[in-house]
């Protein structure tokens, strides 16, 4: 079954602001979806000049094809952000597209690290800087992995550094549940592309 998935920030003062989505089995056209997701989903403030948006999640595949599903464009594009690039590559600057037209809103990608099949570590542009997004893949038994994506680097008041972190750490579960119903059910949910 599914888990109620909650998401909180602990601000200099210590007091933690909650926000909790209640998640909900998905008629597909291969069926009923049951559990998409056991996520864990946190933003946390360690100072006041650091604050991380993570989810985490297990994911019924081999670290492997967690590690392809984001470094190959073509996979990537069915449950993420369109690509044309040709995979991920270090060193490499890529766009990512909002949507699948031409003209699509594109997101500056700077690969800053690969290490398959454990790790990807880039630089996204936000507004006017880049934050820091860090994927941490490990293989555990019976052919499945642990899914960690966190992001850093948030700029701002206080307020809009929480506001961004919540919304970070909600959007990675999202794609966290997309990248499950696509490796596990063979179903595609693209969160970019059917986001309101």
């Amino acid at each position: 079954m599914l888990d109620n998935a909650a998401g909180f920030c602990a601000p200099k003062d210590g007091i933690e602001l909650e926000r909790s989505k209640r998640l909900t089995m998905a008629r597909t056209s291969y069926g009923w979806a049951p559990d998409l997701l056991n996520a864990r989903l946190t933003c946390y403030k360690e100072s006041m000049n650091t604050i991380s948006a993570k989810a985490e999640t297990i994911v019924r595949a081999p670290a492997i094809e967690v590690f392809n599903a984001f470094v190959d464009a073509e996979k990537m594009s069915k449950f993420w952000f369109m690509r044309r690039d040709e995979g991920l590559q270090e060193g490499k600057t890529v766009s990512w597209f909002v949507g699948e037209s031409e003209d699509s809103f594109a997101i500056e990608v700077r690969v800053k690290e690969l290490k398959e099949p454990e790790l990807i570590r880039i630089d996204w542009k936000s507004g006017d800087h880049f934050n820091q997004v860090l994927w941490q893949i490990k293989d555990i038994q019976d052919g499945h992995s642990i899914l960690t994506i966190e992001e850093s680097g948030f700029e701002g008041s206080d307020d809009q550094i929480i506001a961004s972190a919540l919304d970070s750490s909600g959007g990675f579960g999202q794609v966290a549940i997309a990248l499950k119903a696509y490796l596990e059910h063979d179903a595609i949910i693209n969160v970019v592309t059917d986001h309101p």
